[in-house]
């Protein structure tokens, strides 16, 4: 904090009116001693509620930090103090909180332990001094800005006509250290006792329940309920059968999932059709094939990330060519497709390639957690080569889940998610959903499928609609772009209220580069096992904004775009 900035918030103070008048008259009178260092506080407290009232901005290497909730603050030392949620993006780092109080922060070979409410706190094994404590309210842990300039290399700047921190990397290095060479999440407390599938053809849903289950911890120990989900009536199929992470995808994006292992056991061959979904999962990105690093990244950073493999073993007695049962290490290279999902939860760059039993291309492995119970691999893991033919090809990670409370409704026609794509032979398009709310709400966010990496689009609101004339009446409520194909939930830029029995439309202008279909629909594939139903929505394309066709009635395909609503008490 400047000297500048100090006398200039004084002077707006006692420019302010009576108040800062009579407040100044007291202050004559503390000359020295405890008067004043009270004084001082007393002065700190009325520029931090200053700043505070006012929209505080934070810049992170000219970029403008956007918070999802509670953002940043200055505290009654004049110090910022950072959200946590902020390193998990905007510095690369590796977050996880323990207990509720005890927070370690790790990118590359730098590690940071913290505790909420203490004046230290260790960088690298050293105990550093804090002038302010970490602190907690709301359930957000908040961090000081010292912790960044001296853990990270930054060094900050305060504009007080925009109110706003700017923190700058003091030296760029090139060849800075994002990943460690070494992460398991059975050393950071991020894996449980290793579930057993039995004889059920149901990995797909152990490794999309278990990538989940670690996207939440350790802050929360979970076990969530797979035959709940390998049940699903949509998919009118046998637990024998198989399935795949879109499958778990659309389950968990529909809301009727993930329940608790509690509320329905594994074994039974029995579904509870009454438990609520415990958490909303609400974003889940895609890694494009062979991208180790990003799979890394998102290991890191999020969850463990579920991929796919080529196995001809089917439980921990069996026995294969491809597995080294003493070093727990497994590779196949050849022709042969995935037939067995797992969940990445760490890597070992130096993992010696001598460890397998074919010949690999060199030394490396990822770390995976299987669904064949602790007696197989080191208590549920082993070690997958780099040079595996599958391993990497198929990926999805669970990288936002929230409260089972975060929005009052879910408007939905896509219970089976994204099963193919429309277009019109164009990296843009635009697609629309029509719903009627069955109370007085508030529109609060958007929910759909990206087709492809660097997706772009803009959000529309239509308030009221009656037919297909007012798409083009729209408003527009927030736009952006993301970096990876998936799933995700867009806040709008500002509410929209809905009156009950009024019908509202959410449209998406849509823009997927070298895509010519960029639209993400559910349909009822030849051969498909899932139960498709296209007359609970309805939804119209256009390659224009201007000229719509409706889906259900010309196309025989549900729009999957969602709209989240709270209510109106």
């Amino acid at each position: 904090m400047s000297k500048k900035f100090f006398y200039f918030l004084m002077l707006v103070l006692l420019c302010g009116g009576a108040i800062a008048a009579r407040y100044m008259l007291k202050t004559e009178n503390i000359v020295a001693g405890d008067k004043q260092v009270q004084g001082k506080e007393q002065w700190n407290h009325r520029i931090a509620g200053y700043v505070n009232n006012q929209q505080l901005n934070v810049m992170i290497g000219g970029k403008q930090v956007l918070f999802e909730d509670d953002g940043a603050y200055m505290n009654d030392t004049l110090e910022f103090m950072l959200p946590l949620d902020v390193f998990q993006e905007n510095f690369d780092c590796a977050v996880n909180v323990y207990d509720n109080t005890d927070v370690l922060i790790e990118k590359g070979n730098t590690r940071i332990e913290l505790r909420v409410g203490s004046m230290e706190y260790k960088l690298n094994g050293s105990i550093l001094q804090l002038q302010t404590p970490v602190e907690q309210f709301h359930n957000t842990i908040y961090m000081p800005l010292a912790v960044v300039k001296t853990s990270f290399g930054y060094q900050s700047g305060w504009n007080m006509q925009t109110l706003t921190v700017s923190l700058e990397r003091t030296q760029t290095d090139e060849t800075e250290k994002i990943l460690p060479s070494y992460y398991n999440y059975s050393e950071m407390g991020k894996t449980q006792v290793a579930k057993d599938q039995g004889p059920n053809g149901v990995c797909w849903a152990f490794a999309a329940l278990t990538a989940l289950e670690t996207t939440l911890m350790p802050e929360a120990e979970v076990d969530f309920s797979e035959e709940h989900l390998a049940l699903r009536p949509a998919y009118m199929k046998a637990q024998d059968v198989g399935g795949d992470y879109n499958m778990a995808l659309a389950y968990l994006l529909s809301w009727e999932g993930p329940i608790y292992e509690a509320d329905d056991l594994y074994g039974d061959d029995t579904r509870n059709e009454e438990a609520k979904a415990a958490v909303h999962l609400q974003e889940a990105q895609i890694i494009e094939s062979k991208d180790f690093e990003t799979i890394k990244k998102m290991v890191y950073q999020y969850g463990g990330v579920q991929s796919s493999l080529y196995m001809t073993m089917t439980s921990a007695n069996s026995r294969s060519y491809y597995y080294n049962k003493e070093n727990h290490a497994y590779a196949y290279i050849g022709t042969e497709k995935p037939n067995h999902d797992i969940v990445i939860v760490g890597w070992d760059d130096h993992y010696p390639k001598e460890s397998f039993n074919i010949e690999v291309g060199g030394d490396g492995a990822f770390i995976c957690r299987n669904s064949w119970g602790g007696e197989f691999g080191d208590e549920g893991n082993f070690y997958v080569s780099y040079y595996d033919t599958n391993i990497g090809v198929h990926n999805i990670v669970y990288t936002e889940v929230e409260p089972n409370n975060n929005y009052d409704n879910i408007y939905q026609s896509d219970l089976c998610g994204w099963t193919g794509m429309m277009g019109y032979n164009s990296e843009t398009a635009y697609m629309a959903n029509v719903y009627t709310a069955d109370s007085d709400q508030t529109l609060q966010a958007v929910g759909f499928y990206a087709t492809g990496m660097y997706t772009e689009y803009t959000i529309y609101v239509v308030k009221e609609y009656h037919n297909t004339g007012d798409l083009n009446n729209r408003l527009r409520v927030a736009s952006g772009s993301f970096k990876n194909s998936g799933y995700y939930t867009v806040d709008l830029d500002y509410t929209v209220s809905i009156a009950k029995d009024d019908s509202f439309a959410v449209i998406v202008q849509i823009k997927t580069p070298g895509s010519d279909m960029p639209i993400a629909i559910e349909y009822q594939a030849e051969g498909s096992n899932l139960l498709i139903d296209v007359s609970d929505g309805l939804g119209y394309i256009s390659s224009n904004g201007e000229r719509w066709e409706n889906t259900e009635s010309e196309r025989q395909v549900n729009v999957c775009l969602k709209a989240y609503t709270s209510n109106q008490y």
